[in-house]
């Protein structure tokens, strides 16, 4: 049988606090492989429910995370990936506000993931001027920059 987050992992109030209860309706019972599909159909939707989760849960759903970023082609629109970025991060800072810092700091998936989005931005600050002649809303080099920087930083 394969493992996933209890009721009671995901929502530590057991559904009491609305924005628990909303990620409870969303992942509950539900595998890394079927919440990987959540955030393949609405990455954007879905990510928020994370910071609300229990920190075991929370950490179980970082393999899906984590999977969805890997095969994500982000070549084409840095702006989705600067966006992407700004919403993983702000999920982890959350998390670490609420005293999980040293849990999530010694998970493989953060990790990768910390890895995975610091080499992107770089890449994005590396090829800026192309990547600006072909998308002029992109934002500005030191936006990118100091999100990188933010990364870079947030698990060391």
């Amino acid at each position: 049988m394969i493992y996933v987050p209890s009721r009671k992992e995901i929502s530590p109030t057991n559904g009491l606090d609305l924005d628990e209860k909303t990620a409870l309706e969303h992942f509950e019972g539900l595998d890394y492989r079927q919440a990987l599909n959540l955030f393949r159909e609405n990455f954007d939707y879905y990510i928020d429910d994370l910071h609300w989760m229990g920190i075991n849960a929370f950490l179980y759903y970082l393999k899906s995370l984590n999977a969805y970023l890997k095969e994500t082609d982000f070549t084409d629109d840095p702006l989705d990936l600067f966006l992407t970025s700004k919403s993983i991060l702000m999920t982890f800072e959350i998390m670490f506000d609420r005293g999980y810092k040293e849990k999530i700091s010694t998970n493989k998936d953060a990790c990768d993931i910390q890895i995975f989005i610091i080499l992107k931005l770089k890449n994005i600050c590396d090829n800026y001027e192309q990547l600006v002649a072909n998308d002029p809303i992109l934002p500005n080099f030191r936006k990118i920059d100091k999100l990188r920087q933010k990364w870079y930083q947030l698990l060391n």
